[in-house]
Formats: structure tokens, sequence, C-alpha cells
């Protein structure tokens, strides 16, 4: 797993995978793939669900960033906010964003580059 900080924000770019499609003119989650499913991995810790799955499949996709082509299955980066909502004990919000979006790509390179 890989993480990319910027203002504040971890992102863990762990192989989460989220398929979206169109139901006339609105985006919509079709499913989403956690690749920890049953580990203790930071996703899945302390808690028997995958929390990046859990948010996406309450919000939508509507609260996330990112541009990117939607034509296929899109592998996402996550950062998590601290605070106890009715979702989770832990995190008060999920964010996700397309590993191929470009201001993404852009900060990963300038991250790795340092």
């Amino acid at each position: 797993m890989s993480q990319v900080s910027d203002e504040g924000l971890h992102w863990a770019n762990d192989g989460h995978i989220v398929n979206f499609r169109w139901v006339r003119d609105e985006v919509k989650i079709d499913w989403v793939h956690c690749p920890h499913e049953g580990t203790n991995s930071f996703c899945n810790r302390r808690r028997d669900y995958c929390v990046v799955r859990r948010f996406l499949e309450f919000y939508g996709p509507e609260l996330n960033m990112g541009e990117v082509d939607i034509n296929g299955p899109i592998e996402v980066a996550w950062a998590a906010q601290l605070g106890e909502t009715d979702l989770d004990p832990e995190y008060g919000g999920i964010w996700v964003i397309p590993v191929e979006d470009p201001v993404f790509r852009a900060m990963t390179r300038a991250i790795e580059e340092s």
C-alpha cells in the first residue's frame, strides 16, 4: 500500500476498485471491490466491513473528487477524516479519487521525486 499526503490528507492507494454506471443523466456506483476483505487491513481494521465500501455505498459518488473517463472499473485512492458517525465509530468521512486523475498523478509524482 502506498500513501500520498497532501494538505493533511493521507491518501491510501491500496487497490480499491469502483465501477460506476450511468442511469439516465446521473452517475451511480455499481459495485465496490475491496482487495482486503476479511483481513485486518487499514480499511477493515477493528470492524467486520470495509469502511471505503460502506461510505461509497451510503453516500454514492457525489462527495468524491477527481476526474476520469467512466468506461469500466476505476482504481481509487482514499482518505479518511477522523470522527465518529452513524456509519463508523472511527471515521467521520471517507473520500476517494481516481488513481488516474491528472491532479492526483501529478501530486504522486511530485511527492515521489522529493
